[in-house]
């Protein structure tokens, strides 16, 4: 499989720096985007406002803003690319553990290194996204409507794998405890 690198590389130290950096990264970044969002009074939640797959819909909340606020929505957007590094740093490394966890050349090893790449790949069109975000900001009344609608086709792509990858973390995490519980069991 193509994915058999990820049995050796990153290291498994490595890997366990990456998965704290991208934790500490995360945390950080969440903390100073969040600052700069609130600080913009943007008037929707960013899941609505993601999704809403319409220029009208976009311009009208950015109607509500003022100059300053759309700087700092602005802001917000670039210190999210910091999120979106640590949170694929995040995905990556912890997919790649827990895959590792399962015997060599199982579904459930090949399925997270799969899944490893698919965070990163969530991450992607996570930061295309921000990018149409920033061509409607600096036209925020007159933008072209198909940008809105390009920014919704990347943001429902990002949280499609994002639950993928989510949902796989989750019952990989539930299977490596009952794994661990039963070595202990048996072990009693």
């Amino acid at each position: 499989m193509v994915f058999n690198i990820l049995n050796r590389r990153p290291s498994q130290k490595k890997t366990i720096l990456l998965l704290i950096g991208g934790i500490i990264g995360t945390i950080l970044s969440l903390l100073i985007m969040n600052l700069f969002f609130e600080l913009s009074n943007y008037p929707v939640s960013f899941f609505e406002s993601q999704l809403s797959f319409s220029g009208q819909i976009i311009k009208s909340h950015f109607a509500t803003m003022s100059f300053q606020e759309l700087n700092y929505y602005a802001m917000g957007q670039l210190f999210d690319y910091g999120f979106i590094i640590s949170n694929a740093a995040v995905k990556f490394s912890l997919a790649i553990l827990l895959a590792r966890i399962f015997s060599t050349d199982s579904t459930l090893r090949n399925s997270g290194f799969i899944v490893a790449f698919l965070g990163i790949l969530g991450s992607l069109f996570d930061a295309i996204e921000n990018i149409f975000i920033f061509f409607m900001i600096g036209d925020p009344i007159g933008f072209n409507d198909w940008l809105a609608v390009i920014h919704s086709v990347f943001a429902l792509a990002k949280y499609i794998l994002t639950f993928i990858v989510y949902i796989w973390l989750l019952i990989a995490l539930i299977l490596v405890i009952k794994i661990q519980l039963s070595s202990q069991a048996e072990k009693i």
